[in-house]
């Protein structure tokens, strides 16, 4: 599990929230994002997403598909868990991973926000036995 929190004075909750959450302008700051998508979108503030990853070797490209509920009074919340949806079978060369639990809440703080993240979750696939045998003292 990772959790971690970061302040920014100059940026508000919304707009934070807003880069956060948009799948097409997700791929202009995540470096590792190949393709995101709503697959469904229910409400403003829900959808079912795709998102599928570069991930360090010697791991596999994974997907996850998501079921993101969002918005909570005055904060903005982006939580997600993977779940499974007959229309989007496992690509060739891709793992599946599961998010069991990972998000942000962004809370307004002034003119700016604070963003809290927490990720508990399985990447899937296997890493090769040879290839983490050096890291081990």
């Amino acid at each position: 599990m990772i959790k971690l929190s970061v302040e920014f004075d100059d940026i508000s909750a919304l707009t934070l929230y807003d880069v956060l959450h948009d799948p097409q302008f997700r791929s202009v700051w995540d470096d590792s994002m190949i393709e995101g998508l709503d697959i469904y979108k229910l409400d403003d503030y829900n959808d079912i997403g795709y998102y599928s990853l570069r991930c360090p070797p010697p791991s596999k490209t994974g997907i996850l598909l998501t079921n993101v509920p969002g918005h909570i009074r005055d904060d903005h919340m982006i939580m997600n868990h993977t779940i499974d949806i007959e229309e989007m079978p496992v690509k060739k060369d891709f793992v599946r991973g599961v998010s069991y639990l990972t998000g942000y809440v962004v809370r307004r703080n002034g003119a700016g926000c604070t963003v809290y993240y927490i990720t508990q979750n399985d990447p899937g696939g296997q890493v090769p036995s040879g290839s983490s045998t050096g890291y081990l003292p």
